[in-house]
């Protein structure tokens, strides 16, 4: 029905394309070496949430993840505020390779997972 359409399941956002490793399966660190700073920036996603809402569609889950580590993002904390305060019912997780320092405070109210 047309309320079920107007649901997005899973919502993957890239945070960062930078990443510390060199995984077979992976953009080659050769190549990231040479790329440009790229980051998710805070303006583009608030866009990007306002558009949501403004729409009225739910996601049941935002998820950071994808090519680059979510940990190498100047303010990764930053971004999961944004989507708690736009999206507080959604589901919030992060794909990590786990080589970074995380303070377990910044845990509370940011991450699900």
């Amino acid at each position: 029905d047309a309320v079920a359409r107007r649901r997005i399941e899973v919502f993957q956002l890239e945070p960062s394309y930078h990443c510390s490793l060199d995984c077979p399966g992976c953009v080659p660190l050769a190549v990231r070496r040479h790329a440009p700073p790229q980051h998710l920036e805070a303006g583009r996603l608030d866009k990007i949430l306002s558009d949501l809402e403004r729409a009225g569609i739910t996601v049941g889950a935002f998820d950071f993840q994808g090519h680059g580590e979510p940990l190498l993002h100047p303010d990764v904390w930053g971004l999961a505020r944004l989507v708690r305060s736009r999206f507080p019912a959604s589901y919030l997780s992060m794909t990590t390779n786990a080589h970074g320092v995380v303070d377990p405070s910044r845990l509370a109210g940011s991450f699900d997972e």
